[in-house]
């Protein structure tokens, strides 16, 4: 660590009342499990050959702010805009934050940081406060007022490091009568090679076809292309995620 780096420190943890790491009310943001089914039930769809027909989709969901200004701080501090995800909060506000977005310039390295936005702030946030820390996962090491103003839009984004899951169903061509499709599930972003499968109906036995749950009833369906009403989609799996998001 440099001399200037150093100094930097040294006035973060001056300038700020609240030694952030020690205060016993700095907690971990709220998120969120949602589920999201694609597309919707009683709808008639039409797919082409490699489309997905339906999907499920469990994750987590945090709030975020989308800042669309830069803002210097403490003389060789860059906060850039961008896309800040909530990482804490006290009993004041919420610690927005995003890895190695704050620049410091006169090295070129780039450090964790964000901003703290009291609550009820809409989208703009005048003597904006910055806090600053080292290690991802941590506390923040400290907060700063400023005399810097942001604007920002609020929005949801997915977190990483929480359960994830996908289920999706996806057309694969007819032959004579038999239509084909491929079963495909991802759990935290990465397909489960046990749960790929290829299977296939004979609409000369029925239109309505049924897999892991799931209903579609095939309206028309050629080698290109299927048009289709899902009746059911896939059931929810409350082993895989908070179970109010299956209303248990």
């Amino acid at each position: 660590m440099n001399i200037m780096e150093s100094f930097i420190k040294l006035m973060l943890l001056c300038a700020t009342v609240i030694v952030v790491g020690c205060a016993p009310n700095v907690r971990p943001a709220q998120s969120e499990s949602v589920e999201v089914n694609i597309p919707k039930v009683d709808q008639e769809e039409t797919g082409e050959l490699g489309d997905t027909l339906v999907s499920k989709t469990i994750k987590t969901e945090i709030e975020a702010i989308k800042v669309s200004n830069s803002i210097d701080c403490c003389f060789a501090l860059t906060f850039h805009a961008g896309t800040y995800t909530a990482m804490w909060e006290d009993n004041t506000g919420v610690y927005y934050g995003s890895l190695n977005n704050v620049l410091v310039s006169h090295t070129g390295k780039r450090q964790n940081g964000g901003y703290v936005i009291p609550f009820g702030s809409r989208s703009s946030q005048k003597n904006v406060t910055i806090w600053q820390g080292q290690v991802p996962g941590l506390y923040p090491a400290a907060k700063v007022p400023t005399d810097s103003y942001i604007t920002f839009t609020r929005g949801k984004v997915t977190a990483t490091g929480k359960p994830f899951f996908k289920q999706e169903l996806i057309y694969n061509g007819k032959s004579g009568s038999n239509i084909k499709f491929l079963y495909r599930e991802f759990s935290n972003d990465m397909m489960r090679a046990p749960f790929s499968q290829n299977i296939q109906y004979d609409l000369n036995e029925s239109n309505v076809i049924g897999f892991k749950g799931s209903r579609i009833k095939v309206i028309e369906a050629t080698n290109r292309i299927i048009k289709y009403v899902v009746l059911k989609p896939f059931p929810c799996t409350p082993s895989l995620v908070d179970n109010k998001v299956c209303g248990y």
